[in-house]
């Protein structure tokens, strides 16, 4: 049997049938196998189990009445007798509950003292295969609890040889392997014939079926089994019937319909052509966009009006337009003269060049006379050539078109395009160059424009940085001039040996060392309109103690100040309101007879909320009068805190208790 056909018979239904059969029938073996074999071994273990226990029976019923007189001459003997009879006896142990053993085996038997838990077991066991040292080989131990009217003598323990039950076992496994192997090949062998045989009908079906499927539709199926095979059988043969009929009017039909395709054919034919040139004409309109759209981004990429019309070049040379020689000439009315932006080729290698000529030489302003375009098609046959018209023709270029580039009807200049061949540009090409020409004035007016303005851009940032360097020298001298006020006042107090008379010329020179030190801040900050209010606190508040500062007076003072930035308008009122209000603090605050539990602190708070600055100056000395009201107190100071609140529109509380807190909130 070669492979092919192994291969057939093992796809076919009757070999699947057979070893489906088979398969059942080799699990229920098993089955039975798996289930016998224990079955047996336990019937052999009952027997073994039966034996030993008529053995004890009969020790007991021949030897009770000497065990309980202690008599063991008879005993001895009867038992020695009766391991010699026996082939499957190996050892009798007969114990009593004090340890007295008597241990009995093949021609001898001893005397012994055994009183190990095997020997005298707390309760009846079953019987089990144990390895024994008294004959150094596994046995099948029994112990029966020996019990004679009501008394617990002891334990008598048979030992019995396991040959006949390994070789039984093994007998009844040999047996029982050897029956499953004969009924499996036997059953493989009826389950193949019978499946063949039930399947052969179906078999046959499948070789007509095949038979009409290869277009054979003269065979017919004979079956004859009396069954629904046969009922099938008999449809198949109506079927092969019926599709022979049916090929018949189809072939017919087909005729038919082929002369019909025929036209068909002929008129798609006609319209395939159409599409196709239809498809050619969109595929060339498509590349025709992508290349219009990459001109117009390099358009808007571009950085100057030179990089604009190379870049043009480049991309109408590599996918739109074929050139010879491209130019963009630019009018400049104002210097007279024109700028020239040109790109040659020469051996498919692009050469650009820029230069500048006389306008005189190229300008003709009514040569366009409301055209859109100038196409000169062959310059051989013109009569009269312009100045730019022979300088192409002296290069070997015989064609050209120019585009005037107009913006509101001002033309910026011409875009001239040249090939060497006569009759070269098509209306599809002339079209291009209008819309290209069209795009490439609004870029240039607009890259102009955009120069314009960045140059506009840079000279009014010229002239910002010049007033910004002026606006600090201004702030810069009012500081300085400030600060020479301050330093007449000291020159002018050193002169002074009133104590009320020094005091005001200090608080003066302390007012004015506020307002410079926001002169100061703006000139050294970069932006002008505001100071860094927190850091101008910092240093007012260092300016003050070391005013006020005394050997015998250790007065700190504490910030929790935000950054804030607010306007010179604010900053300098602000200012000297804290100014005043620091100075309050060291002067009045802490006198001589002031006694603090803790130390002695000014402080002071900048925060900002809802668009508002929010300040506040106290310490923790005596604090105000209770009946002081601060619109009507005398004090010059405290009078200008108040007129300096009004001028900013701030509002103003004032804490008097554990010391003396100023609140102040303004508008930032």
């Amino acid at each position: 049997m070669n492979r092919e056909r192994i291969t057939i018979l093992s796809k076919s239904i009757a070999f699947k049938t057979a070893i489906f059969a088979w398969i059942l029938i080799i699990v229920t073996i098993i089955l039975f196998v798996v289930f016998s074999l224990p079955y047996q071994d336990e019937v052999i273990l009952n027997r073994m189990k039966t034996e030993a226990n008529d053995l004890v029976s009969s020790i007991i019923n021949s030897n009770a009445p000497s065990l309980m007189i202690e008599d063991y001459h008879d005993i001895i003997d009867f038992q020695l007798n009766l391991i010699e009879r026996s082939k499957s006896i190996l050892y009798i142990v007969i114990v009593k509950r004090d340890g007295f053993a008597i241990l009995f085996k093949k021609d001898n038997w001893e005397i012994d003292n055994l009183t190990d838990k095997f020997w005298l077991p707390d309760k009846s066991s079953d019987p089990q295969i144990v390895f024994s040292s008294l004959v150094n080989r596994e046995v099948f131990n029994y112990s029966h609890n020996f019990v004679y009217s009501g008394i617990d003598w002891g334990w008598i323990h048979v030992g019995l040889s396991l040959d006949s039950y390994y070789e039984a076992k093994n007998t009844i496994t040999i047996r029982t392997v050897f029956l499953a192997a004969v009924l499996t090949i036997i059953g493989f062998i009826t389950s193949l014939f019978f499946a063949t045989r039930f399947t052969k009908p179906i078999t046959l079906l499948n070789d007509i079926v095949k038979r009409i499927s290869e277009g054979n539709l003269s065979v017919t199926s004979g079956i004859k089994t009396g069954d629904e095979l046969e009922s099938l059988s008999n449809s198949v043969n109506k079927m092969t019937v019926a599709l022979n009929d049916s090929r018949t009017r189809l072939e017919q039909r087909v005729k038919e319909r082929t002369a019909e395709l025929a036209e068909t054919n002929a008129a798609l034919m006609k319209e395939v052509k159409e599409r196709i040139k239809t498809q050619n004409s969109l595929n060339k309109y498509t590349l025709r966009l992508e290349a219009l759209q990459e001109i117009y981004r390099n358009i808007i990429s571009a950085k100057s009006t030179k990089e604009i019309i190379f870049d043009t070049f480049k991309t109408l040379n590599a996918k739109l337009l074929n050139f010879d020689k491209i130019s963009i000439m630019m009018y400049d009315n104002e210097s007279y003269t024109a700028s020239i932006h040109s790109m040659t080729k020469i051996s498919d290698e692009l050469t650009s060049i820029s230069e500048e000529i006389s306008i005189d030489s190229v300008q003709d302003i009514d040569k366009f006379n409301g055209l859109n375009l100038i196409y000169k098609k062959n310059l051989d046959k013109e009569l009269s050539l312009t100045f730019l018209e022979k300088k192409m023709y002296d290069i070997g270029l015989k064609s050209y078109t120019t585009f005037p580039m107009k913006i509101q009807n001002e033309i910026l200049g011409e875009f001239i395009i040249a090939r060497n061949e006569p009759n070269s540009f098509s209306e599809d090409e002339i079209s291009i160059i209008i819309e290209i020409g069209s795009q490439l004035a609004i870029a240039i007016a607009q890259s102009r424009l955009e120069e314009q303005l960045s140059e506009h851009a840079k000279n009014l940032q010229d002239s910002l940085k010049e007033k910004v360097v002026l606006l600090k020298e201004i702030h810069h001298r009012v500081k300085n001039n400030l600060q020479i006020i301050s330093s007449l006042l000291y020159l002018q107090s050193r002169k002074i040996d009133d104590p009320e008379s020094l005091a005001i010329f200090a608080d003066s020179q302390n007012r004015v060392k506020s307002m410079a030190l926001v002169h100061e801040k703006l000139y050294n900050s970069d932006d002008l309109s505001s100071v860094n209010f927190s850091e101008y606190i910092r240093n007012l508040g260092v300016f003050v103690s070391n005013s006020y500062k005394t050997s015998s007076k250790n007065i700190k003072i504490i910030y929790d100040l935000k950054q804030v930035f607010v306007s010179v308008e604010t900053a300098i009122p602000l200012g000297l309101i804290i100014n005043e209000l620091l100075s309050n603090s060291f002067k009045y605050a802490f006198p001589d007879s002031f006694k603090a539990e803790t130390e002695m602190n000014v402080y002071i708070i900048l925060r900002t909320f809802d668009n508002q600055l929010e300040i506040e100056i106290g310490d923790n000395g005596i604090g105000l009068p209770k009946d002081l009201n601060i619109k009507e107190t005398k004090s010059l100071g405290l009078q200008l805190v108040q007129n300096l609140i009004d001028q900013l529109d701030a509002d103003l509380t004032i804490e008097n208790e554990n010391g003396t807190f100023f609140k102040i909130r303004v508008k930032n």
